[in-house]
């Protein structure tokens, strides 16, 4: 008798960390930041913080993840900066990651690869333009500003004149 996979929601922990109980199942993809499994989950995963699968856990997947530690079952592709294989862990697939630790009772099958998270791109920073200092006024000249940044103020006496020249108000 085949039995239904029931999608049960999955529930914020206060903390911020999702939680899989062990009556619960889960089939689709799913990120965010912790999730831990006591049920079953089967699909894609997408994490930013850990993955733990429980001792009751059983999960058949492909992980992505900042860490997995792994008490129960476990069967796909794993990738994470840490995977810690409990006592209790069986596992079987392709995993990948910069540092493995794993307890006396582990029992693991499948390959072993080094891989680390990919790092954002440097940002790209575009030196100033430059600009010419303007020539500086001989002597017995005054600087005379680009008539285009002249403008009257109001309340001032005064008027900007053609060519830059400022002629004072009566």
């Amino acid at each position: 008798m085949a039995s239904a996979v029931r999608n049960v929601p999955v529930p914020a922990e206060p903390e911020g960390q999702a939680r899989i109980g062990e009556e619960g199942e889960f089939v689709g993809k799913f990120s965010g930041g912790d999730l831990t499994v006591n049920g079953r989950l089967e699909g894609d995963l997408k994490l930013t913080g850990w993955l733990r699968v429980g001792r009751n856990g059983r999960v058949s997947a492909k992980v992505q993840a900042g860490s997995v530690e792994i008490n129960g079952q476990f069967e796909g592709e794993l990738r994470a900066s840490l995977i810690v294989f409990g006592e209790s862990a069986r596992a079987q697939g392709a995993f990948l990651s910069a540092r493995i630790q794993m307890k006396e009772g582990a029992r693991v099958d499948g390959s072993f690869d080094r891989w680390e998270e990919p790092k954002p791109p440097a940002p790209v920073i575009k030196p100033a333009a430059s600009v010419a200092p303007a020539a500086a006024p001989g002597p017995g000249q005054v600087a005379k500003p680009a008539a285009a940044s002249m403008a009257p103020v109001p309340g001032k006496v005064g008027s900007a004149a053609p060519g830059g020249e400022v002629k004072p108000g009566a």
